[in-house]
């Protein structure tokens, strides 16, 4: 079986798991996207895996924690500009 074909059989749990990580459906193709350019980078262990389904998503889990670690920090961000405008009136 083909790297695409194979990545396509995972393709409506990988979509709902995306949809539950991700803040909008945007989000959450772009993450999808990542999860197959991830799977073309490392296609030999993709393919030869046992359990595709889990190499897929532990591979989104991990592209995901950089984009929520970004979020947080600008958020925070965020708070610390709204406090600072505040305590300037």
């Amino acid at each position: 079986m083909d790297l695409d074909s194979k990545f396509k059989d995972h393709l409506p749990g990988l979509r709902m798991r995306a949809l539950a990580l991700a803040e909008n459906a945007v989000a959450a193709e772009k993450l999808i996207r990542s999860v197959y350019l991830h799977s073309q980078r490392h296609a030999p262990e993709f393919l030869s895996h046992p359990n595709p389904r889990l190499w897929l998503l532990i591979a989104m889990e991990r592209l995901v924690e950089p984009w929520r670690s970004q979020a947080r920090s600008e958020r925070s961000l965020d708070g610390l500009w709204s406090r600072a405008m505040e305590a300037s009136w």
